[in-house]
């Protein structure tokens, strides 16, 4: 576990205090390893991902399958106590960042209580804070919740020396619980951009596997939906659209890639409909879904509320223009209107199927926006992450030094 000195002295020492190994950001982690620059090590609330569970979100048992250890220093905290909605609670936490002693703290959000004890931590011995967290201001919220969680929150936010933040959206939501803009520094939400293309180099072939395999005509429309079957992920409002837009003699095709406790209504709505060019898959895993994404000619996220929607983010690994709705957090991240993005009204399938149709009817449009997602992606790896990370906590510690 020990580090090597960096240029004849001690890298500052950065502890990164996250619920279990996430897929998404294990590459970042290995990144901030690779780059060198400080000395970083990863505490891990709970081992979930690494084992198989129960994902609430899925409705099913999964276990990830690609490697999420190695590459990067970790510790795994003394297990966790369960808290109301899964909230992890590790009472030693302070006691591992004590033996590490960390110029530096990262915390992912502040929804478990473990990153609040790290927080006290952290103001207690003087280490710098800064919080990474893809909440998103476009979500309506009722006037009395919001009353509530400023109450909550404002105390938090005022103990962080910062936030990183992946877009528009959750830049204005940091803003609105009292971080300053110099205080919010952009970074983004990492993909591992290079194992997606490796997993499906030929992307012709890939599209025509999958097509092949759910017997979706080579040259149909394919719009594709990954994410969780959830009523507000709005699967149906794609499959209206879709209908729709056949009603207009368009060939359209829809592939929604996941599971959950919604899967039974979405199922139910494709049978009483005998919509035979609807496909649901169940879950799909890391080492396959980029073939799901070369198989398709869009990506569509129709949420009425979603906290980034990642998804947007592994579809530029594949080229995918992106249809979105006016809610999800990606837009102005992964999702640039006008460039490789086009924005419907959530809840409005008229809406959703007029902009699948502008793709539909003008494929230079299509080809142009799918240009613009590839190169999009070059920003979005984990090495930009990584230096982004460290840009700042450079920051950080200057504004710290001169008060």
């Amino acid at each position: 576990m020990a580090s090597a000195p960096c240029h004849g002295r001690e890298r500052p020492r950065l502890a990164v205090v996250v619920s279990h190994p996430i897929q998404y950001f294990v590459a970042w982690h290995r990144a901030v390893h690779r780059l060198g620059e400080i000395r970083q090590r990863v505490f891990f609330c709970s081992r979930r991902g690494l084992d198989r569970y129960f994902d609430p979100g899925f409705g099913s048992q999964l276990r990830w399958d690609i490697p999420l250890l190695g590459g990067y220093e970790h510790e795994f905290l003394d297990p966790p106590r369960i808290r109301a909605r899964g909230r992890l609670d590790n009472p030693t936490v302070c006691e591992f960042l004590s033996r590490f002693e960390p110029r530096y703290l990262l915390i992912f959000g502040y929804a478990h209580p473990t990153n609040w004890r790290a927080l006290r931590w952290a103001r207690s011995n003087g280490a710098r804070t800064l919080m990474f967290a893809d909440s998103n201001a476009r979500t309506p919220t009722p006037r009395w919740k919001g009353i509530a969680k400023r109450i909550v929150l404002n105390p938090f936010y005022r103990r962080l020396d910062g936030a990183l933040y992946v877009s528009d959206a959750a830049y204005g939501y940091h803003r609105h619980y009292g971080l300053p803009p110099e205080r919010l520094f952009p970074c983004p939400f990492p993909i591992d951009i290079e194992r997606m293309r490796r997993a499906a180099p030929d992307r012709e072939g890939a599209r025509g596997e999958i097509r092949e395999r759910h017997s979706i005509p080579r040259d149909a429309f394919l719009a594709l939906h990954v994410g969780k079957y959830q009523p507000y992920k709005r699967q149906l409002d794609l499959l209206s659209a879709a209908i729709r837009l056949r009603q207009q003699g368009h060939d359209v095709w829809c592939l929604l890639v996941g599971d959950g406790p919604d899967r039974e209504r979405i199922a139910r709505f494709i049978a009483d409909r005998a919509l035979d060019w609807a496909i649901l898959t169940g879950f799909v895993n890391q080492a396959e879904i980029p073939h799901y994404y070369a198989s398709a000619d869009v990506l569509v996220l129709p949420s009425t509320r979603e906290a980034y929607g990642l998804s947007a983010t592994e579809a530029l690994a594949c080229g995918l223009p992106l249809v979105v709705s006016d809610r999800v957090g990606c837009l102005g991240g992964s999702a640039r209107p006008g460039v490789n993005a086009f924005v419907h009204r959530a809840g409005d399938p008229c809406d959703l199927a007029a902009q699948l149709e502008r793709l539909i009817l003008e494929p230079a449009t299509r080809q142009r926006m799918s240009s613009a997602s590839w190169e999009i992606a070059e920003s979005q790896t984990p090495e930009r992450a990584a230096r982004a990370l460290v840009e700042a906590l450079d920051q950080v510690e200057s504004k710290a030094r001169t008060g």
